[in-house]
């Protein structure tokens, strides 16, 4: 008896190359589902998420089966730390001697000396932690899939498209639902506030999630600019008279649609941290970028005088003004609520409390002047800290800076217009959300998580692109003479 398809057929190059396609637009799909259901902040949002990327992920290990051993060894460094800090993920999860379980972690342990429990976990709520293991390996999947898509430079140009579009539509929904004034919105009937939200129910994951589409705008436009060589004046006016009718008027447009939402959500830090994370970002490409161009710099200009003074001040940049000018540690809470669970740290120093365990660990250290409930601290870092100790932490600080120095060096270093573009982006969207970090909780969306995940990912395959692969009309092409040669470069 003989199989229909044989299994060189089902292994065949035109079978691989399908599968390839297929999980590109699959990674595609799902960048730009997660953040229509709540930001997949709800449990069954999570599950849908989490059955999308386990099919995507071994539809991934099929498609990439020859190559795989070489790409995951390629990045064995950042596979390795992320590894880790599963790995301490895991062992909070696993039951051990209660002896054990005292000298690795005795704050752990205190509560279950007087019940003669002999077998507990290092987490002090095994339930929560389980479902946030289950997060971070699913963040894992997607560190994976991306390390193997972004093999082709087209594949990272399309992601960045897929982010700006994902970006404004948020932009456009968010805005909508404000400037419409709704009793609830238009998804989910969640109760409507003043702040824009778009599918978010909180608004600084909003302008979170925000930012780091704003970053692959950015990325796409530092790109297309990289490939002007103005070098008179009447180059620079046929470029920017060509601008109008090409796709890079569709990037500023999106821009523009995202600047306006994030404005209009009113987050303090989201603004501020977009806005300063692209002067120093802007600053630094400026003076270590080689051979930028002059359209760089009009770009880094027309950001602040078009976006912020002019366009934002008709929406609502005036109610940020006066939030930050009310923002006092006498009527903020979250200055004391960071002071109480600071404790929290050294008491739970190596393995941290377990994953998701912040909310209910935090009311044995909250202060009687502290009042409501906190299931999230105002700080990503310390409650990162608090949940996972200082190893956990330290394998994520490193694996972050590494994706830093990553793109620094390909941005720095390449003359690639695609490469230089893509790691603007990415040391954007990351220098913004760490700024974010330190006073909210960005990264407890799982859609901005994700997201936040890709970039580390695109940083490290950035640096592993050969030189010689996206070398494409770049300084060494010739000046274009004509309006029409210029749009349909």
């Amino acid at each position: 008896m003989t199989l229909p398809i044989s299994s060189k057929t089902f292994f065949s190059e035109p079978m691989q190359k399908l599968s390839k396609t297929w999980v590109m637009y699959l990674f595609c799909g799902i960048i730009a589902w997660s953040a229509l259901p709540l930001g997949s902040n709800r449990p069954w949002a999570v599950n849908i998420l989490q059955i999308f990327i386990g099919l995507t992920f071994l539809l991934t290990l099929f498609a990439y089966y020859q190559q795989h051993t070489a790409r995951l060894l390629q990045f064995k460094a950042p596979i390795l730390l992320f590894a880790v800090f599963i790995s301490v993920a895991l062992i909070q999860l696993i039951p051990m001697p209660i002896g054990l379980v005292s000298q690795l972690s005795p704050n752990s342990a205190a509560p279950y000396l007087l019940q003669q429990e002999h077998w507990i976990t290092l987490s002090t709520e095994s339930s929560m932690s389980r479902s946030a293991f289950n997060k971070t390996w699913m963040f894992f999947c997607v560190f994976v899939i991306a390390l193997h898509v972004f093999t082709r430079a087209k594949n990272i140009e399309l992601m960045l498209w897929v982010i700006v579009g994902i970006g404004a539509f948020q932009g456009l929904y968010g805005a909508y639902e404000v400037l419409l004034q709704y009793d609830a919105s238009l998804m989910f009937n969640i109760p409507y506030k003043d702040r824009a939200s778009g599918t978010f129910v909180y608004h600084n994951h909003f302008a979170n999630y925000l930012v780091l589409c704003l970053s692959a705008g950015m990325g796409l436009i530092v790109m297309r600019t990289q490939n002007n060589r103005l070098t008179s004046l009447r180059s620079f006016l046929l470029h920017a008279f060509a601008g109008l009718v090409s796709k890079k008027i569709l990037i500023r447009l999106a821009l523009v649609i995202m600047v306006i939402a994030l404005v209009m959500s009113r987050s303090r830090m989201g603004n501020i941290s977009f806005f300063l994370s692209m002067t120093l970002m802007g600053a630094l490409a400026f003076i270590t970028m080689r051979n930028r161009s002059v359209g760089l710099s009009i770009l880094l200009l027309s950001i602040f005088f078009i976006d912020l003074f002019l366009l934002s001040a008709w929406f609502g940049l005036d109610k940020i003004k006066a939030r930050l000018e009310n923002t006092s540690l006498l009527n903020e809470t979250r200055d004391e609520v960071l002071k109480d669970a600071l404790p929290i740290v050294y008491d739970f120093p190596l393995f941290g409390s377990g994953g998701n365990t912040f909310y209910s660990i935090f009311p044995q250290y909250q202060a009687t002047k502290v009042h409501g409930f906190y299931d999230h601290l105002h700080n990503d870092f310390v409650q990162f800290t608090i949940e996972y100790g200082f190893l956990g932490v330290m394998c994520l600080g490193l694996l972050v800076i590494l994706a830093i120095i990553n793109a620094f060096k390909v941005m720095r270093e390449r003359h690639n217009a695609l490469c230089k573009g893509a790691s603007f982006a990415c040391l954007l969207a990351i220098g913004a959300t760490l700024m974010h970090m330190t006073v909210d909780f960005p990264l407890q969306s799982p859609a901005n998580a994700m997201l936040f995940v890709m970039y580390l990912a695109m940083a490290f395959s950035l640096a592993a692109l050969p030189r010689n692969r996206a070398k494409k009309r770049l300084h060494l092409e010739p000046e274009a003479q004509t309006i029409s040669e210029i749009i349909t470069e």
